[in-house]
Formats: C-alpha cells, sequence, structure tokens
C-alpha cells in the first residue's frame, strides 16, 4: 500500500548574508517543499530578478556557443561554490573571449557555405549553356541591347512573343528539354523594364552569368568546378577548425554554462522569498523524518544564526502537499501514481 509521509510546516528565517548558502543548500537536499507568497515587489526582489535576467541571457549565450561546437549539453554537478552576486563578473571576461573567436569561425563558415551554394547554382546554370558555343564574357558585355537568359516553359514562347509587339526584341530559342526552353532574348536597354515583365509573367527563370569568368561554357564549367572544389576543401578545414575549438573551450564552456544555470535558479528562487529588514523568510514543508536533516544542514551553513519555526499540524492550513513512502515492492508502481 502507499503510505503518505507525516509532513511539517516551517518558516526558515535567514540573514541576507547567508540566503545565498541557504538556498543552494536547500537545492543540494531536495527536501524542501517552498511554499509561494504573495507580495509586493520590493528593490531587493528587483535586484535579484534582474540578476535572475542576467544570467539566463548568458546561459542562452553558453548554449549557443555549445550549439556552435556541438558539443551536447548535459546536466553536471551543482558546482561547490556559489557567488549569485559575483559570478556574471567572473563568466562575462571568458564568455566574450569564447564569443570573439567562436563567432567569428562561425562567420567564416557561413561565408563559405554561401560560397559553395553560389558556385552550385552558377554550374547548374552554366550547364544549360553547353549547346551554345558563345564565350560567356559576350554574353555579358552588351552596350546597348538588355540580354537576357533562361528557361522558359515551351508552351508560353508564343504568348510571349505576342506580349512584346510594342518594342523592339528578338527572341531565340536554343535548344528544348523537358518542357522547357533555353531562351536568349535581348531588346535596347531603355525596354529593359517591358522585357522584364512579359518574361516574369510567361514564368521565365533567367540565369545569373558569372562576370568573372571567361570562355565558352564548357571552359566556363571547368573553371567553376576547380572553384567549388577549393570552396568543399575550405569548408573541410573550417570542419577540422570547429573540432579544435571544441577541444580547446566545449569542457570550458560546459562548466560555465552549468554554473550560471545554477547561478539563474538560486536568484529566482531568492527573488520570491519575503524580506523583512534583514531577514529573509523561507515558507515551506518538509518531511516529518528529513526534519533534522534541514535543520542541520541549515545550521551548518549559517553557523547557527539562523532560526527555524515548526508548525504543528493542528496550526497549519488544510492545504498539505502529500509525500508517499512505498514500500519496496511497491516503488515500480509510484510513477504511474504521480503521473
Amino acid at each position: 500500500m502507499f503510505i503518505p509521509e507525516p509532513m511539517r510546516e516551517v518558516n526558515l528565517f535567514i540573514l541576507d548574508e547567508d540566503i545565498e548558502q541557504v538556498t543552494a543548500t536547500l537545492l543540494r537536499l531536495e527536501i524542501l517543499h517552498v511554499q509561494e507568497v504573495e507580495q509586493e515587489a520590493t528593490p531587493a526582489q528587483s535586484r535579484w530578478a534582474g540578476l535572475a535576467s542576467t544570467y539566463r541571457a548568458q546561459e542562452r549565450r553558453l548554449r549557443d556557443l555549445l550549439n556552435a561546437l556541438d558539443v551536447p549539453l548535459q546536466a553536471l554537478p551543482m558546482p561547490e561554490e556559489l557567488d549569485v552576486v559575483g559570478d556574471i563578473a567572473r563568466v562575462e571576461p571568458q564568455l566574450r573571449q569564447a564569443e570573439q573567436k567562436i563567432q567569428d569561425w562561425q562567420r567564416r563558415h557561413r561565408e563559405q557555405e554561401r560560397t559553395l551554394e553560389r558556385l552550385a547554382l552558377m554550374i547548374r546554370q552554366v550547364r544549360l549553356l553547353l549547346p551554345v558555343d558563345v564565350p560567356v564574357e559576350e554574353l555579358t558585355r552588351l552596350r546597348f541591347l538588355h540580354l537576357t537568359v533562361g528557361t522558359i516553359p515551351s508552351a508560353n514562347l508564343a504568348r510571349l512573343e505576342t506580349a512584346l509587339f510594342r518594342i523592339p526584341f528578338v527572341m531565340i530559342p536554343a535548344y528544348e528539354e523537358a518542357g522547357r526552353t533555353l531562351l536568349f532574348a535581348a531588346t535596347p536597354k531603355e525596354h529593359a523594364p517591358i522585357l522584364d515583365r512579359a518574361l516574369r509573367s510567361a514564368f521565365f527563370e533567367p540565369i545569373t552569368l558569372p562576370e568573372d569568368v571567361t570562355g565558352p561554357p564548357r571552359q566556363a564549367l571547368v573553371t567553376l568546378e576547380q572553384r567549388r572544389e577549393a570552396a568543399q576543401s575550405a569548408l573541410e578545414a573550417l570542419a577540422q577548425e570547429r573540432d579544435r575549438l571544441a577541444q580547446e573551450w566545449g569542457e570550458r564552456l560546459l562548466g560555465l554554462w552549468n554554473q550560471v544555470r545554477t547561478d539563474a535558479v538560486l536568484a529566482e528562487a531568492i527573488r520570491q522569498f519575503p524580506l523583512h529588514g534583514r531577514v529573509y523568510v523561507i515558507p515551506g514543508w518538509v518531511a516529518a523524518q528529513e526534519l533534522t536533516r534541514l535543520t542541520q544542514a541549515v545550521q551548518e551553513v549559517t553557523g547557527n544564526r539562523a532560526v527555524i519555526e515548526v508548525l504543528e499540524p493542528e496550526l497549519t492550513r488544510p492545504q498539505v502537499p502529500t509525500l508517499l513512502r512505498n514500500p519496496r515492492i511497491l516503488q515500480a508502481f509510484q510513477g504511474i501514481v504521480t503521473t
């Protein structure tokens, strides 16, 4: 059978200089169910809320860096030394140093990826020009004509020609493949907007001609393939650089991430505790059999400066949390009951 554990309501009265250590101790013990108390915002609460917000921002920045290095996030043991007020200043310089190195790598990696994507697109487009033995640079250096090269659904050619009756134009279908025609369309530069609008309405897909590649399409394709191989090699070198950065920074960043995440939890918890003068009040519930361990731990970290008030059951409010202590044979079913 499931046996409810007797509970005791307690109020911990903690001096402000001890509140960080006491809160950390309570977090480690995990035996006090803290009650939420409605209260008006105070300057002290605003201060702790600000600290919590700053730590959450640092936590996000560290998580982004770890993700960039492909270092998996993993929960570490709670840090032994905690300084909720001072850890911000200690963590920030290390975080900025890591951001400078890792974000520089990210920028170079993104640029190289964009270069590779652009080269892949240019290669696909130049391949469409292979049947046309015209140097690529000749198509991009026309002084008086606006020339557009691309593919269009073959069924739209007649409609396009009809739409351009108002302007002088030249249309040269080069070849047809899979229902689309490679088309060269030209008009005097002053009529370029009309031609471009008509082409768009006919579902024309333009080919971006590379300005820094010369020669016939077959020769241009060789040049572009060589550039793509170089870009791929550069991307592989950047992947190796990321591995080196992960070895240099991964463990350190993971420790900082665990540190600021814990500091954020502590600051958020302290923000909720009522403060009267220099004394914080931590109200909560503890299992009767854990009361001694709670008292000893709190008094140890405060040097016996804490006051712990234990309320008798008949004086407590009716809303009492329930803790189940189960015989070993029934513990496998506790998760079902909890759910």
